[in-house]
């Protein structure tokens, strides 16, 4: 199978890198094996190649996605404090590395699991931060996905007004890029919120919006 061939690819390559006494390479292999049992849904396996990657590695960066991996594995399966111990240290190494992408993703998921706790406090503060660390990437892209996270995590808190304002920076992102999908999704979602304040009018311009974000439709 697939995933057996991988695995032998994987025991060939770390044999070597072993011989050769390259520790990197080594923490490169167990992170990959690590995504490798997370796509075929074995979360213990995974989560000890992350480990195993994490602590061998001299790599800030690689340390930082090790690290954010295990933290969305732990929260997929409702693990709060481990959850939030990893994408701590995800936010830490990848800071350690200058690496803003990985870094506003953490911190993102961070501001998320605590909104799922409605503790709105700790959402606020890492809603900022992760703001903050997106606008360092200068990457339109990671800016419009972690504005309109942080939309959906302030509209789920009861905060429309922050909530329509993180859309509009986000939408503002996307329109950059040939990124239809998200805008079109960006136009949706506000529209709902407009529907919610009872102003259908703009509720349906949005609407027009969103089927218009495609160009076969403008």
């Amino acid at each position: 199978t697939l995933f057996r061939s991988a695995l032998l690819g994987f025991k060939n390559s770390m044999n070597y890198a072993e011989e050769i006494g390259d520790e990197q390479t080594q923490a490169m292999i167990h992170f990959e094996e690590g995504k490798l049992y997370n796509e075929f849904n074995r979360p213990e396996d995974a989560l000890y190649n992350y480990a195993i990657a994490a602590l061998q590695s001299e790599d800030n960066n690689l340390k930082a996605r090790a690290y954010l991996s295990m933290g969305k594995i732990y929260d997929d399966y409702i693990n709060f404090e481990p959850a939030v111990d990893h994408y701590s240290a995800a936010a830490a190494y990848a800071g350690e590395a200058d690496n803003f992408k990985i870094q506003s993703k953490a911190l993102s998921d961070l501001a998320e699991i605590h909104a799922r706790r409605y503790d709105k406090n700790n959402a606020d503060m890492f809603m900022k931060l992760a703001a903050i660390s997106a606008n360092s990437t200068n990457d339109d892209k990671i800016i419009g996905i972690i504005y309109a996270k942080n939309a959906k995590i302030q509209n789920k808190l009861g905060e429309r007004a922050r909530a329509l304002t993180s859309y509009s920076t986000s939408t503002e992102a996307f329109s950059k890029l040939s990124e239809h999908e998200n805008l079109a999704k960006n136009y949706r979602e506000a529209a709902f919120i407009m529907k919610d304040y009872g102003n259908k009018a703009k509720a349906r311009t949005l609407l027009n919006k969103a089927y218009s974000a495609f160009p076969e439709h403008e």
